[in-house]
């Protein structure tokens, strides 16, 4: 009979570079469409933050930033209100080749 696989068995079983990285989901709590805009609101259980992401059609590019948990449903109704310029972190959905 084959013993079920616990975190011990992996530990012992499996090397460390080998084991996949735990997962850290981020939980959807709301969702809208809007004006040429997607706005997601998210939480984070792994480290209990709240974050915004927006998705602008026009120019293809992903907005992510946290936002203080009080804050988080006024952020998620006025983004770019939120939007701290030292925390943006802009995304670009795809890359353009580099001119030579």
């Amino acid at each position: 009979m084959r013993k079920p696989v616990t975190e011990t068995t992996l530990e012992k079983e499996i090397p460390r570079a080998v084991r996949p990285a735990p997962v850290r989901p981020r939980r959807e709590l709301a969702h809208r469409v809007s004006g040429g805009i997607e706005v997601t609101l998210y939480w984070s259980a792994h480290n209990n933050t709240t974050s915004i992401e927006v998705w602008q059609s026009a120019t293809e590019e992903t907005l992510q930033f946290t936002v203080a948990k009080e804050q988080a449903l006024e952020a998620f109704h006025h983004p770019f209100a939120h939007l701290d310029q030292e925390e943006q972190s802009i995304t670009p959905a795809f890359e353009e080749p580099a001119e030579p």
